[in-house]
């Protein structure tokens, strides 16, 4: 039998105290430059720190980005990727110095069999897509137009270019967000019309349907991608990225707060409305993570039919269909500004108190009910794998 053991943290061997502790002191230096050290590679790529040095010298900012690891006494800050702290940690530290956390992915996506109590209070701030980290890394941002610019916005009728309906571009099947699943009710509640609730029930492998193919029913979909039926080469230009969609099935693998990735906002880009699935969305999300009433969120339909609907009233209705690109009389997209090195040095510069990361693992699972703990995740998908002869079994330990 192949066993794997997943690790996690047990809330009750963890003291009571918060994840993020701030100090009354401070140590901060004030300086003219400060340097950041990149201590890590990013996913292994070493070539990481360039982004930080072409964004410093870009914007012109008071700060100095290096990977020399020989300068470990002289930064000011220390940047780390979640995914590769497993290279030698420095075994020098000034009391003045910054360390710095980063992570791209949500939770469930963070898997890992190092134990994270090892940099437990060794992490001051975090750079992540969440509201409440440190510095925010998110995917894309939306800033406001001048006045000028709003007065000379010319009204545009999107609809008339599009000549297909939407498009789904899938190749990560097994997700926790299980974006791919269309589940069956339970015994005790009964489907709406012939579709089905699927947000809202227990997992049942043996009756699951495929999100996308339900919808296939009621839309026309093209599904690209090893998941679908439709090859999508790795292009700017390729046909399923084509602007010539209405709808671009935008579902991130994870349904984790704050987590909006680049397939949102490359959707906005290409002049599609993005159809999202994101449970987590509260009123204040949606004014400070994405422009208004500029996507379509499954979790507002009672059933896959009812978004099916809604889809198919868009496609014979060009003013309301263009309703969704309104918010451009007012915001423009800031996708290429790298401005979570920009807020890095800028936050750098600025008096700060002491802080520190008590448990990281506790801060990385400090999300919502729909953003399922990672080692839940991996024991759930790897049960799920089919037997033979040597049986496999996940156990979900806790510490």
């Amino acid at each position: 039998m192949v066993i794997w053991q997943i690790y996690s943290h047990s809330d009750t061997d963890v003291l009571e105290q918060p994840v993020v502790l701030t100090h009354n002191t401070s140590h901060w230096v004030n300086k003219t430059s400060k340097t950041v050290l990149i201590w890590t590679g990013f996913f292994f790529d070493d070539t990481w720190v360039d982004s930080f040095k072409n964004a410093f010298k870009l914007y012109k900012c008071k700060c100095i980005a290096t990977a020399d690891k020989s300068k470990i006494k002289s930064a000011d800050a220390v940047v780390f990727h979640l995914h590769d702290i497993d290279s030698l940690i420095p075994d020098y530290r000034d009391e003045s110095q910054v360390w710095i956390v980063t992570n791209a992915e949500p939770p469930p996506r963070v898997f890992t069999s190092r134990d994270l109590r090892r940099v437990n209070n060794m992490f001051n701030w975090t750079l992540t897509y969440r509201r409440d980290s440190t510095i925010h890394a998110f995917y894309g941002r939306f800033g406001p137009l001048s006045n000028k610019e709003q007065l000379k916005y010319t009204p545009i009728n999107y609809a008339a270019t599009k000549s297909k309906m939407a498009a789904s571009i899938v190749s990560d099947c097994a997700d926790n967000a299980e974006r791919y699943r269309c589940r069956n009710p339970p015994k005790a509640s009964v489907s709406v019309g012939h579709s089905t609730r699927f947000w809202d029930t227990q997992q049942d492998s043996d009756s699951d349907r495929r999100i996308l193919q339900e919808l296939a029913r009621y839309i026309n979909l093209h599904q690209y991608g090893s998941c679908g039926t439709l090859s999508c080469p790795r292009t700017g230009e390729s046909k399923c990225r084509s602007s010539q969609y209405r709808f671009r099935i935008a579902f991130e693998n994870s349904n984790c707060r704050d987590y909006i990735t680049e397939k949102f906002w490359n959707t906005l880009k290409d002049n599609v409305i993005p159809v999202v699935n994101w449970p987590w969305l509260e009123e204040t999300a949606m004014t400070e993570l994405v422009p208004p009433k500029s996507f379509i969120n499954l979790h507002d339909f009672e059933t896959v039919a009812d978004l099916g609907k809604y889809l198919n009233y868009l496609t014979h209705n060009d003013a309301e269909f263009n309703s969704y690109f309104e918010w451009k009389k007012h915001y423009r997209l800031l996708m290429s500004v790298p401005f979570s090195s920009i807020d890095l040095c800028t936050k750098l510069h600025q008096l700060q108190k002491d802080q520190e990361i008590t448990d990281l693992h506790r801060w990385l699972q400090n999300d919502t009910s729909t953003c399922k703990p990672i080692s839940v995740y991996i024991c759930s998908y790897l049960n799920t794998l089919p037997t033979n002869t040597n049986a496999k079994k996940c156990i979900y330990l806790t510490h």
